[in-house]
């Protein structure tokens, strides 16, 4: 399990890269950190893509995923975005346990501050 969260990220940004680079879908890294999302992936044209990491378990067992973009500074951390607000075409999601998920942001129903990942996401894991 990874250290802390921005190596957490690290892990689940290297994967969504080796996901795509072996479906020889071409990728892109932006230059700076966006809260939005964190590659650009040309499929069916550039598209961006969201990746989130999560090892939480909520009390059913389900992974939950934090959808929320925190940022900070020496002066402190404050929320960035909320899931609702994220402009991103796909939401690739690594799990602690090694599953991954590559969810199109239409076919997500309700954009919360939380998604639980339950069976009705089998169908987009990878």
């Amino acid at each position: 399990m990874a250290s802390n969260s921005r190596m957490q990220g690290g892990v689940g940004v290297g994967s969504a890269i080796a996901y795509f680079m072996q479906e020889e879908i071409p990728v892109f890294v932006p230059l700076v950190d966006y809260p939005d999302y964190d590659l650009v992936v040309d499929r069916d044209g550039l598209k961006k893509v969201q990746v989130r990491t999560s090892g939480c378990l909520n009390s059913k067992g389900k992974y939950a995923v934090n959808m929320r973009v925190f940022g900070g500074n020496a002066t402190g951390t404050k929320l960035h975005k909320s899931g609702a607000d994220m402009v991103y075409d796909y939401l690739f999601v690594y799990l602690m346990n090694g599953d991954r998920y590559l969810i199109p942001k239409a076919d997500i129903s309700k954009i919360t501050n939380q998604l639980v990942i339950t069976d009705k996401h089998e169908k987009y894991k990878l």
